[in-house]
């Protein structure tokens, strides 16, 4: 385990089996996750997992969602609840959705 710099989303995908992502707003997320050009998904390999950590719209988890089933990968909404008071406090809480069969082969990534 360990970060990696990369120059975009797309060539860190290429190295990695899961990509966590946390974002301001949802145009970004589609940026960083889906963009076919420098998004995470467009060089992610079947069998990766996305991991969003934005607060956003639930059609865009499923949006992801979907695209990452097209492609063989996988997708987990896991938006942060608690803001910057409870950052400040260690008191964020993290909500986490996805297929519960592929939680259990990461989980040096999850709790």
């Amino acid at each position: 385990m360990g970060a990696r710099l990369a120059d975009s989303p797309r060539s860190l995908a290429a190295l990695s089996d899961v990509v966590f992502s946390i974002v301001g707003y949802p145009s970004d997320v589609r940026s960083v996750l889906l963009d076919p050009s420098s998004g995470a998904l467009a060089s992610l390999r079947p069998g990766g997992v996305l991991v969003d950590m934005t607060t956003s719209d639930p059609s865009l988890a499923e949006e992801i969602s979907a695209a990452a089933s097209a492609k063989g990968c996988h997708a987990v909404d896991a938006p942060v609840s608690g803001g910057d008071r409870g950052a400040r406090n260690a008191a964020l809480a993290i909500f986490a959705g996805g297929d519960p069969g592929r939680s259990a082969g990461w989980s040096p990534c999850s709790p």
